[in-house]
């Protein structure tokens, strides 16, 4: 009976972490690096954010490896008719179901672990990775597109030289509906890591002196990519 245990849960273990692997592969690389490219961000980024995906892509692989696992070894099995054999040989069916329930049992554990994981550690992690690389992204933008468009704020440039921003036109989207348009003849871009936000300097700005604007208006720079505060 131990030796019937042992074969069933080393093909379940088995034919768990092969489908494991290929879903968990193809749910970050397929879906979260697309993701990564459609928002414009860096390689450097995507591959500094991957590994924060990987309890998000559990939270669906898992659920479906444990089931595939069930359903292809003991459809197999029923298939060559070991099901049959077993049953004619005196021994319980519930022999062969017990290492199903074990490994069950074992990675609802490490669902919930992954679950809590996602909630707290990969959100933070995205969340800087995103933070650092919004000024990277907003620049790329306007360098491909001359203009960038968020939840929070959009900007339309005619030109970006180097770091500098030609004539740029700033949209401020507050909650009430309200858009506040702010011109000025250059601008320059920054993350303030220490304040969590980006800010960008403007000459020509009304006055005509060089003036520090905050763009999001004390909102968080993650806000700039829709991610919200987290």
């Amino acid at each position: 009976m131990n030796l019937i245990r042992r074969y069933v849960l080393r093909e379940l273990v088995t034919v768990f972490m092969i489908t494991l692997t290929g879903i968990t592969a193809l749910l970050i690389f397929g879906g979260v690096a697309t993701k990564c490219v459609q928002e414009s961000l860096g390689w450097n980024a995507i591959v500094k954010i991957m590994p924060y995906f990987v309890p998000f892509a559990f939270q669906v692989s898992l659920p479906a490896t444990i089931l595939m696992a069930a359903s292809t070894v003991y459809g197999r099995m029923s298939a060559d008719n070991e099901i049959v054999a077993i049953k004619s040989m005196g021994i319980s069916p519930w022999t062969v179901m017990t290492p199903a329930f074990l490994l069950a049992i074992v990675v609802s554990f490490i669902a919930v672990w992954t679950n809590d994981l996602a909630s707290s550690w990969s959100k933070v992690g995205m969340y800087r990775v995103v933070l650092e690389s919004v000024e990277e992204v907003v620049y790329r933008k306007l360098k491909m597109q001359r203009s960038y468009h968020s939840p929070s704020f959009s900007i339309n440039v005619k030109d970006v030289l180097g770091r500098k921003l030609i004539q740029p036109s700033i949209q401020l989207h507050s909650t009430g509906g309200r858009t506040i348009r702010i011109h000025g003849s250059t601008a320059e871009l920054a993350t303030d890591a220490e304040r969590n936000m980006l800010t960008v300097s403007m000459t020509d700005v009304h006055f005509g002196s060089r003036r520090r604007v905050d763009v999001v208006g004390g909102r968080k720079a993650g806000d700039l990519l829709g991610l919200g505060d987290t």
